[in-house]
């Protein structure tokens, strides 16, 4: 009967012991399941970060094509604008004086007179690009003047 009571005082012992690990390991799984909800919590926030993250990169990139269109689309039209004949031949601001309304001809106050006029009609045209379709229209203006006198 002694050896009963050690035995069963023994297994007492060990039965405590074990409850005592297994109030220890709650613990430390509640610990670890706390930790675990922190950083479950941390990983949502990281993942909204992410995806507002990610829709700042989409608008950006949507931005970024829009520009390079527009960047394209205005090269285009740079590349097809002709270059003026006379941009190679006028080297001076008196070059227009080799137009065939002036060039081998005498020089009148009539002929003065008109291209002051067709200068002074230049204002109408403020702001719009100088092209060949520009120039060609002020020659032919000027001509038109020329012959009303």
């Amino acid at each position: 009967m002694e050896e009963g009571k050690l035995k069963l005082a023994t297994t007492q012992e060990t039965l405590n012991e074990t409850i005592a690990e297994m109030e220890e390991g709650k613990l430390e799984l509640a610990k670890t399941q706390e930790a675990l909800n922190e950083t479950l919590i941390d990983v949502e926030t990281k993942n909204d970060e992410l995806r507002r993250t990610k829709q700042k990169l989409t608008d950006t990139e949507t931005e970024l094509n829009s520009t390079l269109a527009k960047v394209e689309e205005l090269e285009e039209i740079a590349n097809n604008v002709p270059d003026c004949a006379l941009n190679s031949t006028i080297t001076s601001q008196l070059d227009f004086l080799y137009s065939d309304i002036f060039y081998q001809q005498i020089l009148t106050s009539d002929k003065l007179g008109v291209a002051r006029k067709l200068i002074d009609k230049l204002e109408h045209f403020v702001g719009v690009r100088i092209t060949d379709r520009m120039i060609e229209f002020l020659k032919l203006s000027l001509q038109y003047l020329l012959q009303l006198r």
